[in-house]
């Protein structure tokens, strides 16, 4: 069930129109055809692949966690002087 799920939104992804609502995407492309795809299993298989590359993002604070003098660069308030 989840794989389906996530097959939905990855097609929803693809196949939507920016700001368009899941009712409505449904009724254009037609719900036989949305059930269709998520039911066949390569197509879902290549569906959750694509979501899985889409969630493959760097955390934006890997770098700073690790990196010490980017810290000091970042979060070290000044003395007071002014330049």
């Amino acid at each position: 069930m989840i794989d389906i799920c996530g097959a939905f939104l990855e097609y929803y992804r693809e196949t939507g129109i920016y700001a368009e609502r899941t009712a409505p995407w449904i009724d254009r492309l037609g719900f036989e055809h949305v059930k269709q795809i998520l039911l066949d299993e390569a197509e879902r298989a290549k569906l959750l692949s694509e979501l899985e590359k889409a969630g493959k993002r760097e955390e934006p604070w890997h770098q700073t966690i690790q990196d010490t003098e980017l810290q000091q660069k970042l979060y070290t308030v000044g003395s007071g002087e002014q330049k």
